[in-house]
């Protein structure tokens, strides 16, 4: 779905002892493609994927979906979401340490 969809990544911050119950209902969410367990401020990284079209906004989608699916879950203390505008993908290109020792 390489340009048809869009990425987000939606760091949740988990209640103590929630975690079992939080990634539970985020493996049921079919948009959540990815979710992790991170060190830091929050709890959880979960990637999510929305389908872009002609006539949705698919920025608004994932902030929807956030509001509505995520926050909603028991045991979501707080969300801080990060929204892909362009992705690049590594190919491989023999050229490509060529091109990098170019720009060095």
């Amino acid at each position: 779905m390489h340009g048809s969809s869009r990425k987000g990544f939606v760091f949740i911050a988990v209640h103590p002892g929630k975690d079992e119950v939080v990634i539970k209902r985020l493996k049921n969410l079919p948009e959540c493609q990815e979710i992790h367990t991170i060190t830091g401020e929050h709890d959880l990284l979960a990637i999510v994927k929305v389908k872009r079209g002609m006539l949705t906004d698919s920025t608004g989608t994932i902030v929807d979906l956030v509001k509505k699916k995520i926050r909603t879950i028991p045991g979501v203390d707080d969300t801080e979401t990060v929204i892909s505008q362009e992705c690049f993908y590594h190919e491989d290109d023999d050229d490509s340490e060529a091109d990098l020792d170019d720009t060095l």
